[in-house]
């Protein structure tokens, strides 16, 4: 079992999914979420439908003790080219 993890996603969806746009196979203890993006904001949820965050254009959180393996995002605005941001988590 891995005990990190980091990606880099675009996102186009104005609502949470489904599905989680970020899983990990591991309960993270602590994540980083930044917003590359210049334009857009953005917000994510642990569990698809609350409202946990917020991140304004060039934005960064960092959380700890946060104990959870699924991040659903979304963008304030769709566009062609998407809303980039990263993720990282580790045990």
């Amino acid at each position: 079992m891995r005990d990190h993890f980091y990606r880099e996603i675009i996102i186009n969806n104005t609502t949470f999914a489904r599905l989680a746009n970020v899983v990990f196979d591991f309960q993270a203890s602590t994540i980083i979420i930044i917003n590359d993006e210049d334009k857009r904001e953005i917000s994510f949820s642990f569990n698809g439908s609350d409202l946990d965050g917020k991140l304004l254009k060039r934005e960064r959180i960092s959380m700890e003790n946060k104990h959870q393996s699924k991040i659903w995002v979304k963008t304030d605005s769709a566009t062609g080219s998407g809303t980039k941001i990263r993720i990282w988590a580790w045990i």
